[in-house]
């Protein structure tokens, strides 16, 4: 298969990557994530709404796991489902990382 021929012939890094993300394995000490939103909720001392809070975990996850995928169509504003540094998929562009309203409306029409 070609494409198994290019993982073979990609630099170590790379097609280490590769392997753990087809794997199904997570990065390493991607939950330390979750210890530092958990730190954050912490050092605020304050409440916070629960789409605020899944937000900031979500931001903390989306930086340790590259691969996450995210999204709820028109609703991510309000349910802070874009995590910082995410970048929305759009119709024939789909090297985002989130999917919002643009997306959802058009990712099954054919081109």
């Amino acid at each position: 298969m070609a494409w198994a021929d290019r993982v073979k012939a990609a630099p170590a890094e790379l097609r280490s990557e590769f392997e753990r993300r087809n794997d199904g394995k997570l990065p390493a000490n991607w939950n330390k994530a979750i210890a530092a939103a958990r730190a954050e909720f912490i050092a605020s001392g304050k409440e916070m709404a629960t789409r605020s809070a899944s937000g900031v975990v979500l931001d903390h996850l989306a930086a340790a796991i590259p691969e996450l995928l995210g999204g709820s169509a028109d609703l991510t504003p309000s349910n802070n489902t874009k995590a910082k540094g995410m970048i929305e998929i759009r119709p024939n562009e789909y090297n985002g990382t989130t999917c919002t309203t643009a997306c959802a409306n058009t990712a099954w029409l054919p081109p």
